[in-house]
């Protein structure tokens, strides 16, 4: 019951620069404004974290049952909105960059220059409230909200 667009720090970062690029050539437009930027396409954090062991498993990596919870049955101190969807659509059409849909932001490895970087999972992980990663011999199980 928590959803949003998934944003690789890659992707965030990749979109930086090209701004940062294009200041530095002298094309100043749009200088100081401020832009909503992230991945395109939404999903709960449970399907997010789905995809993430989907992928994962595709690659040869660790796999996981994903169970969605209500937030209700997830308390945190942080109040979190049900909706964080955001409009990337003035950076899309002042800088002409379309980001990444969220199976590109959930896949557990990117190719680096010395080959992959992994995603790995050991013993239970809490991952900023949001989810806990249970990994057992025999079946990790993630509970995560959003349903």
């Amino acid at each position: 019951d928590q959803v949003g667009c998934p944003t690789s720090a890659l992707d965030l970062a990749d979109a930086i620069l090209l701004v940062a690029e294009r200041w530095r050539s002298g094309d100043r437009t749009h200088l100081g404004r401020t832009y909503h930027l992230c991945g395109t396409g939404k999903c709960s954090w449970a399907e997010f974290a789905a995809e993430i062991f989907r992928v994962s498993g595709t690659l040869g990596g660790p796999v996981a049952h994903v169970r969605p919870i209500p937030t209700s049955q997830f308390p945190t101190r942080a109040r979190r909105p049900s909706w964080s969807v955001l409009d990337s659509s003035a950076f899309r059409r002042e800088f002409g960059l379309d980001m990444p849909d969220v199976p590109a932001a959930a896949a557990p490895a990117r190719p680096a220059a010395d080959g992959f970087v992994p995603l790995v999972l050991l013993g239970e992980v809490s991952c900023g409230g949001r989810a806990t990663v249970r990994r057992s011999a025999a079946r990790p199980t993630v509970v995560t909200t959003g349903m």
